[in-house]
């Protein structure tokens, strides 16, 4: 037999306000505000899924990255821009196997952005 807990926190429907002290990665104001982000395979369909993801949760910028300058960067970038206008979206070819590309990013990041 299950006794009903007294003090047991109230359970809602709706998201918290955004006044509350609550922060939490499945809000627009979650987490990542004001982060920079780095997404490999970005064109790909699961790396677009993160980009939109990552916007979502608030990230200032996300470098766009793949291996090819030939994909698809216009069209994620629209896309992202449009549903969260606030989220800087790069292109950046990138090959994740080469150090030297790698580098090469992490550099351009920290210029850009001092983090």
């Amino acid at each position: 037999m299950s006794v009903p807990a007294q003090n047991a926190p109230e359970l809602r429907d709706t998201p918290a306000a955004p006044d509350e002290d609550f922060s939490s990665p499945y809000r627009s104001d979650g987490k990542l505000y004001g982060f920079v982000c780095v997404v490999t395979g970005a064109t790909q369909p699961v790396g677009r899924a993160i980009v939109l993801e990552i916007a979502a949760h608030g990230a200032a910028c996300i470098f766009a990255c793949d291996t090819s300058k030939d994909d698809d960067y216009d069209s994620l970038v629209a896309n992202t821009t449009k549903a969260y206008p606030k989220t800087k979206v790069i292109g950046y070819p990138f090959n994740a196997a080469n150090e030297e590309a790698t580098l090469s990013l992490i550099d351009d990041v920290l210029n850009a952005w001092g983090r």
